[in-house]
């Protein structure tokens, strides 16, 4: 069977149950019962959070315990040099869900930077992936849909994507409008999206911004049940039904 495992960065299981009368996608799914908390029991989150959902490792088995790993310089953004050679190490070992499969499609995957990407493309990742700006936020899902859809009409086996931008936009807005101006925007795209018979997965990484940190307050919706309660679940999961 097909898999798909689409990532949102950021997005907060108390803001879609806040704003689900309003998105028509997230809600179906809602009231169906295909959606639930997912649980983040891993700290730090954001790329360690993805380690451990497509690896099943957890920062004390991988050493990697900052958000961020670049394999590269970028934007004078620290680099964390003695996390390079562990995040490689790990790329090497194969030990990602995407590892398992014999022809994935993988784009924007945030476990490092910059991103995994596996039969796709991203020329100008930096926007796309970590956008600074409203406007770069909505041409990065606009973008990614796209090549979503059009991979989606070949035969992989994997799918698997994670959209960077509501994370950022909940770090720069100043209010909850516009906040569900992009929630709203994925919730229309998702709508789009021909999945047909495929089992898919749509999941992330950790909730809305903190003081000094993310919420635990994650989300998760399949068609594939029972759903994993927490984090460190996810992987063992989708290895299970893929």
């Amino acid at each position: 069977m097909t898999l798909v495992v689409i990532g949102i960065d950021g997005m907060d299981w108390d803001f879609v149950n806040r704003f689900k009368n309003d998105l028509t996608f997230f809600g179906e799914l809602l009231d169906k019962g295909l959606g639930r908390r997912l649980y983040i029991d891993v700290r730090p989150d954001t790329g360690p959070s993805w380690i451990c959902a497509f690896s099943g490792l957890t920062p004390r088995e991988t050493g990697i315990d900052h958000p961020f790993v670049y394999l590269e310089n970028i934007r004078g953004l620290p680099k964390h040099k003695e996390l390079v050679p562990r995040m490689k190490e790990l790329i090497a070992k194969r030990v990602f869900l995407w590892d398992q499969f014999e022809h994935p499609w993988v784009l924007g995957i945030p476990v490092c930077f910059p991103p995994i990407n596996i039969n796709a493309e991203l020329k100008d990742w930096l926007p796309v992936i970590l956008p600074t700006t409203p406007d770069e936020a909505r041409k990065s899902i606009t973008l990614m849909t796209e090549m979503l859809k059009e991979a989606l009409k070949k035969e992989y086996d994997l799918y698997c994507m994670v959209y960077g931008a509501i994370d950022k936009i909940q770090h720069i807005a100043k209010d909850d409008r516009t906040i569900f101006e992009f929630y709203s925007l994925i919730d229309s795209c998702l709508e789009e999206l021909e999945l047909g018979e495929r089992n898919w997965v749509i999941l992330s990484d950790h909730g809305r911004p903190l003081p000094r940190s993310h919420s635990r307050n994650g989300v998760i919706f399949s068609n594939i049940a029972p759903l994993p309660e927490k984090m460190t679940q996810v992987h063992s999961w989708l290895v299970r039904n893929s």
